[in-house]
């Protein structure tokens, strides 16, 4: 039974009052301007799952997550992918599943791969 109750917790979508808890636990955050950024970005170090459908099907892939906010996420990809994708993503930080939906908002060529800027959407 504890396995059920395990694996149904992982499909529920992460709130944006835990995710904002979450991240607050990261360490301290970048130092920027204020006028160039809304919300405070972390460093983060991980891998995460995302899913996302292209004019081929449905793509799965891992990428590797550089930073967060309280409003998105930032991470190396391998492979160029378009804005305005809408994409899920699921990130395994100890015992913990964060399960998170948004959209691609900026992909960058960088080295190693691209910067994918996501923008996160939270269910009311």
């Amino acid at each position: 039974m504890n396995d059920v109750a395990t694996q149904t917790r992982t499909h529920i979508p992460t709130l944006h009052c835990r995710w904002v808890e979450l991240i607050s636990t990261l360490g301290e955050p970048e130092v920027e301007p204020k006028f160039r950024r809304t919300h405070r970005r972390y460093p983060c170090n991980g891998e995460i799952k995302v899913r996302f459908a292209t004019d081929e099907g449905m793509k799965q892939r891992t990428w590797s997550l550089i930073q967060v906010s309280s409003e998105g996420i930032t991470a190396i990809a391998p492979e160029e992918v378009p804005d305005r994708f809408r994409i899920d993503i699921e990130w395994h930080r100890g015992d913990e599943t964060i399960m998170l939906s948004g959209r691609i908002v900026h992909c960058t060529q960088t080295i190693g791969g691209y910067k994918i800027g996501v923008k996160l959407k939270f269910s009311r």
